[in-house]
């Protein structure tokens, strides 16, 4: 099975396309996106839904300081409405592909509160296990706090969700994790501390120590992308380049 990686594309019309048109006419077997989908900003569907409905953000956001309540609810309800066109955008484009691609979501996808849902050939795998010809592919969309997104748990509360995980990796398995796991291209700079930290999983490292998944497929830190032996950071927007993965040989190549 060939596997077309990446990471981290954020909302990156170009970057959807691409990987949608190569993993099309390519060898490929299906692709995997592994989390922070989105912008986190909305202003393109924002102005659409400005036009159909007549909604004044400007007010809204206004609204806040004297009806809070109604606004804010009025005000998260066109949130939603909005990530939910910028997801049928991104989905829409990797239809094309007509191939299967599994995804999970990431902490910078916190504007849509909602999982994205199935589609045909789109699967959502977080906290799941799919199987593709034989090969078990696992999906966890959690990483340590660092930035407040609604996708973030603590160690505590990961080593919880490892538990059912564990029950679901074996030694074929392809872990999926936005994350990266503690002790490997997991540093980065903290500007509220002044100073550089780790916000690899203990948990998750833990996980692959014990249950030795055949791969590790993750991104969130994007200086870390790369091939590390059997764990990989797909993470796109430095290089803008994707990860082409080749389970019969184990020749993995990174793709201008």
């Amino acid at each position: 099975m060939k596997i077309l990686f990446t990471s981290d594309l954020h909302g990156l019309v170009a970057a959807y396309e691409r990987f949608s048109a190569l993993l099309q006419n390519s060898a490929f077997d299906i692709g995997i996106i592994s989390g922070d989908l989105t912008t986190g900003f909305l202003p393109d569907e924002f102005a659409q839904l400005r036009t159909e409905t007549g909604t004044s953000i400007n007010d809204l956001l206004e609204g806040l300081q004297t009806h809070k309540n109604d606004a804010a609810s009025e005000y998260d309800a066109l949130v939603e409405k909005a990530s939910q066109k910028q997801g049928a955008r991104y989905k829409a484009i990797l239809s094309k592909a007509g191939k299967f691609i599994l995804l999970i979501m990431g902490n910078d996808d916190g504007l849509i509160t909602k999982q994205w849902e199935d589609t045909d050939k789109i699967k959502n795998i977080n906290l799941k296990r799919v199987i593709i010809k034989g090969i078990g592919f696992v999906g966890y969309q959690y990483t340590n706090p660092f930035v407040g997104g609604l996708f973030e748990k603590t160690e505590e509360q990961q080593q919880k969700d490892m538990i059912k995980l564990s029950e679901m990796v074996e030694p074929n398995t392809i872990l999926v994790t936005h994350g990266p796991a503690f002790g490997l291209y997991d540093k980065t700079y903290n500007m509220m501390k002044n100073q550089e930290v780790s916000i690899g999983s203990k948990a998750l490292r833990l996980l692959i120590d014990k249950k030795k998944p055949q791969l590790h497929l993750f991104g969130h830190l994007h200086a870390g992308f790369g091939i590390h032996g059997t764990e990989i950071n797909g993470s796109y927007p430095v290089g803008r380049k994707f990860i082409g993965i080749d389970l019969n040989t184990g020749k993995n190549k990174i793709i201008e």
